[in-house]
């Protein structure tokens, strides 16, 4: 699978020298611009369940700046639950952007630069005694 997508790089950089190389200019050009490539992303998927008082905190490494996006796929039984983005320390993650509180079918999106970051996810007050919330969230990230 590798070598399909290095030939495919291959033969679109080979395309994209041979499109270029005949445009003409104002002679000032150093030579062909290259296309900018946007950067990869990585879409991870945490589960788990919130009990009364209980948080769970999921680390992120992000390879290079840019968005991070959350999107809360489910909380079952319905309910709401306290998020934020934040930064680890040790084994607690330490709130950088408090959002408040997610629903099922809340998207967040949170510009960050590269480096180690974390969500946590959290009893807000609405997680009754013996009825734990459980929660799929997909977050991608560059």
């Amino acid at each position: 699978m590798m070598r399909t997508r290095t030939r495919e790089a291959i033969v679109i950089g080979l395309v994209a020298l041979i499109a270029t190389a005949g445009c003409g200019g104002d002679g000032g050009s150093s030579g062909p611009t290259q296309p900018t490539t946007p950067p990869l992303t990585t879409t991870e998927q945490f589960t788990g369940t919130i009990a009364q008082g209980e948080s769970d905190v999921h680390p992120l490494t992000l390879l290079s700046a840019g968005d991070i996006t959350v999107q809360v796929i489910s909380l079952m039984p319905l309910a709401s639950l306290g998020f934020y983005f934040g930064v680890p320390s040790g084994n607690i993650c330490l709130a950088q952007v408090p959002v408040g509180t997610i629903t099922q079918g809340s998207v967040l999106v949170e510009n960050a630069s590269s480096g180690e970051f974390c969500i946590q996810i959290y009893d807000g007050g609405q997680v009754q005694a013996g009825a734990p919330i459980g929660y799929v969230i997909n977050v991608q990230h560059p």
